[in-house]
């Protein structure tokens, strides 16, 4: 008898006894049938250490050892990546593909209808009403109305009302379609709002004691001598010189006048000079953190700062960023730092005091005060999104992926007409402990697909990539396509029967992992699979793994958000 192979919790009740069995030391008259009748994988997993010494007289140590070592074994075999490649994440990113990742989330979980999704979903859509709620004031053309709940209604509508030309995203009855108008407009509007993020920011510039000085020197001067010509010309001149004089004092006054004006003029451009500062959203964020402590700044200063920023600003993260900006909001904000009450107008709660409004130009004070909004609102809005776990299977066009769908989460199938440009999503949370929405994306070479792929992939946490099994080069497009998303991913390569050997096998993977690129490496792991499920043999992945490797990816993904959140908890704290 040989011992079970795979992922513990997979495990049936016969391949749990088939284990017990295969342990030395053990009792040959020890009633394995009696003492495990209704245990399989998962439950034998959850069994205490203290469990398998009473059970197991004399080989209970040895099997709990046994069995930690085929798990921690399993776990070294995931690729999930690292603090690196999370940081790289699209959650941690670009503005405007956040943001519209944001918009689809919200998106895909009033299409579940579950009512613990739609609560974080109305959430993200407040946080996103804000947000552009904030900007509209730069962009008198956005339309904050498009992330009310009532727009996503009507965005989500019933199969037979959309064309079979568009590319849908569909559960049961409902869909979204990609080229459906309130969608493209959100979007479009998402993007076009957040490039006014960071407008150009003009910042006065305070004007240096020696000039002040210098015109306060030049304005008495001038006093003095025009006092000096009045008094020569109405107390002291004789009849014959009055004209004369009266000629030369009004000569002179205007030449001292002209003088002090051209040099008041010129203290008052100087004291109105500005530093046009053309800034995107980081940078903003980056220069509001620098000056907002400032009681007075020099045009030399400034100029310092603002080179800092321009440097610092291209190895900076946008999340950190944020981040840093959050800790400096309580010392100059009646906003709390993390966004517990997304409800009333956020621009009257803000009541910003810090001391840089006393140089800075009025327009850069509600352009820095908008920036820290923004920051604001897309910190809690990250924190929302950071944590949303959706998986997405791709691979070429086959029955493969809706049959590993189906080992994977039998009970996940709906009954819709589905077209051959449609991404289904299952629910895909039965044997996990949170709500997974599962996106199987289509298969295809046209633009549009490519598009759409481009497009929602990118509100994926982890990807399930399946291709049928090849003797040559393997082609891995569909596995490339995810790349830049930075996300973990199970590569199933669906053998058909025709690895017969644990040597063949190996070599099959290692020409798999050979092919993928190195950016990827850390985040793939290669399994053979039969997505038929008739295939049992010791080098094969069961349905039974794959679904755990999910629940693995799961849980790492939920244990950075935690950690993320924790670290910046942590850094509150003030010893």
């Amino acid at each position: 008898m040989d011992t079970p192979h795979g992922d513990p919790r997979a495990w049936t009740r016969e391949q749990v006894r088939e284990w017990i069995a295969y342990q030395d030391g053990l009792n040959r008259d020890f009633d394995i049938q009696s003492v495990v009748k209704d245990i399989d994988g998962k439950e034998l997993c959850r069994k205490p250490r203290g469990w398998f010494l009473d059970t197991f007289p004399g080989v209970g140590k040895q099997l709990c050892h046994d069995l930690r070592q085929r798990r921690d074994a399993i776990k070294n075999e995931r690729m999930f990546g690292d603090e690196r490649t999370a940081e790289n994440r699209v959650v941690e990113g670009t503005r405007a593909a956040f943001l519209v990742m944001a918009f689809q989330i919200c998106m895909i979980f009033y299409l579940l209808g579950k009512e613990n999704l739609m609560h974080k979903a109305s959430k993200i859509l407040n946080g996103l009403y804000k947000l552009v709620d904030v900007v509209k004031r730069r962009q008198k053309n956005v339309d904050s109305g498009l992330f009310k709940e009532e727009q996503l209604h009507r965005s989500i509508w019933l199969r037979a009302e959309s064309e079979a030309t568009e590319v849908s995203l569909v559960h049961d009855s409902k869909c979204i379609a990609v080229s459906g108008k309130i969608y493209n407009k959100a979007v479009t509007t998402l993007c076009d709002a957040m490039e006014v993020i960071g407008a150009p920011l003009t910042i006065k510039v305070q004007t240096a004691w020696w000039k002040k000085a210098t015109v306060i020197a030049l304005v008495g001067v001038g006093l003095a001598v025009g006092g000096a010509a009045v008094y020569q010309t109405y107390f002291t001149a004789t009849s014959t010189s009055a004209s004369a004089s009266f000629v030369g004092m009004i000569i002179s006054a205007f030449m001292i006048g002209s003088t002090v004006y051209v040099t008041y003029r010129k203290f008052h451009d100087t004291e109105l000079k500005t530093a046009v500062f053309t800034s995107n959203y980081l940078r903003a964020i980056l220069l509001s953190r620098r000056i907002v402590d400032k009681s007075q700044m020099m045009q030399d200063e400034l100029e310092r700062i603002i080179d800092n920023v321009n440097f610092q600003s291209r190895d900076s993260a946008i999340q950190e960023v944020e981040r840093e900006m959050m800790k400096t909001l309580p010392h100059i904000s009646t906003l709390q730092s993390k966004l517990s009450d997304w409800k009333g107008d956020i621009n009257t709660k803000a009541n910003f005091e810090y001391r840089a409004t006393a140089w800075l130009h009025p327009d850069t004070v509600k352009d820095i005060n908008d920036s820290i909004m923004i920051a604001y609102i897309q910190f809690g809005m990250r924190n929302l999104v950071r944590d949303v776990f959706i998986l997405g299977v791709i691979g070429p066009e086959g029955n493969s992926k809706k049959e590993l769908m189906k080992s994977v989460f039998p009970n996940a199938a709906h009954k819709h007409k589905q077209s051959s440009c449609d991404i289904v999503l299952y629910d895909g949370s039965e044997y996990t402990q949170s709500t997974v929405p599962v996106l199987l994306f289509p298969s295809g070479e046209s633009d549009v697909m490519e598009a759409t792929r481009g497009l929602w992939t990118r509100t994926c946490a982890a990807f399930i990539c399946v291709l049928d099994y090849t003797s040559g080069t393997p082609d891995l497009r569909d596995l490339e396509a995810v790349a830049e998303l930075c996300v973990p991913v199970l590569l199933c390569i669906n053998t058909k029967g025709r690895v017969k050997s644990q040597g063949e096998a190996d070599r099959a993977r290692e020409r798999y992992k050979s092919k993928i690129s190195w950016d990827l490496r850390d985040l793939v792991q290669v399994v053979l699979c039969d997505v038929s499920g008739t295939d049992r043999s010791p080098w094969i992945t069961g349905g039974g793994d794959v679904k755990y490797w999910v629940e693995d990816a799961l849980d790492h993904h939920q244990e950075h958000a935690h950690n993320v959140d924790k670290v910046f908890n942590d850094s509150l704290v003030v010893d």
